[in-house]
């Protein structure tokens, strides 16, 4: 080859290597270029991001700050509520006790009451006298004719007795009327009896 040629060629290579370097270059810069725009926009995406952060943090604060005080209504509320139910459950408690009080005092009353109308009904029960074999009339007598009978059988039987129907407050037979033998007589309060001498 000749040194022409030679020459041609370096100068050829030269030519090339420089044309490469040339779009090295702008490779270089293009890439640059998109490293920066690129880091521009990362900034911008991180600030965006921090702003949205931000506003996130103020809504979730002022979200939870809202349910607390939500909350803390609702506590109080049923802080009073329990006080009231407390309030009421005593009053309640102080009623049945009272009730409960009342009626020890009532059952303590009707047992003294039973015993004095036990003790009267004995009392009472003192100046009956029950009379058998008085004959009973068949057409049925009044209380006024059985006291009649009573009174006139006495007097016929007890000697000096002297008996009259207002001594005898009231009479009557016992049990129902039947057609087997003569029912008992039962004179209540004989009060003004007298003394019961020796019968005839």
């Amino acid at each position: 080859m000749s040194d022409r040629q030679k020459r041609k060629t370096t100068s050829s290579t030269e030519k090339s290597d420089d044309k490469d370097t040339s779009e090295m270059n702008d490779i270089l810069k293009k890439i640059g270029t998109i490293e920066d725009s690129v880091n521009k926009n990362n900034q911008t995406i991180r600030a965006t991001i921090k702003d949205l952060m931000l506003e996130l943090k103020d809504d979730l604060v002022k979200s939870v700050e809202k349910q607390i005080e939500v909350i803390e209504c609702l506590l109080h509320e049923a802080l009073t509520e329990n006080e009231t139910h407390k309030a009421e459950l005593k009053r309640l408690e102080h009623e049945i006790s009272e009730s409960h009080r009342r009626t020890r005092q009532m059952g303590n009353l009707i047992l003294s009451q039973s015993g004095q109308m036990n003790d009267f009904n004995q009392y009472g029960r003192r100046n009956n006298v029950r009379i058998n074999g008085i004959p009973e009339s068949q057409d049925g007598e009044s209380a006024e004719d059985t006291t009649k009978t009573v009174v006139q059988v006495l007097n016929n039987n007890i000697n000096d007795l002297n008996l009259k129907p207002t001594d005898i407050d009231i009479s009557h037979r016992l049990g129902k009327k039947h057609s087997r033998g003569h029912r008992q007589i039962i004179n209540l309060s004989l009060s003004s009896f007298p003394d019961i001498p020796e019968t005839k």
